[in-house]
């Protein structure tokens, strides 16, 4: 697993866990709280990103941190770095269910940006 301190545009810090396989994809899933964030991209295999969400933060550094996951799930998911115009879904944790097979899980609220 990676891990990615961003800070931003306001001086705040924010943590990212990035997944490199599968296994660490449901670790970093299951050891998040149930307001972290999480990234994968749409219908293809990707690294999970999970950004830790603390409940300061604005709206305005909020969408900022949506933008932030989403491009880091792009990058760190080879086959998704040259592409232009990837569909990145990301909801809080709660919404996030594990599987018996790691790296799967199942989400019951969606939301997408597009990077």
């Amino acid at each position: 697993m990676k891990l990615q301190e961003i800070e931003l545009p306001t001086k705040k810090r924010i943590t990212c866990y990035i997944g490199e396989n599968a296994k660490d994809n449901t670790s970093i899933v299951q050891n998040a709280k149930e307001n972290d964030l999480w990234f994968h991209a749409v219908q293809c295999s990707s690294c999970h990103v999970v950004v830790d969400m603390p409940e300061t933060f604005t709206k305005k550094e909020k969408h900022y941190i949506i933008k932030i996951g989403a491009g880091l799930c792009k990058q760190h998911t080879n086959k998704l770095r040259k592409e232009s115009k990837i569909v990145i879904q990301y909801t809080k944790l709660k919404n996030i269910t594990t599987t018996d097979i790691d790296g799967t899980v199942h989400c019951s609220v969606m939301n997408q940006i597009i990077v």
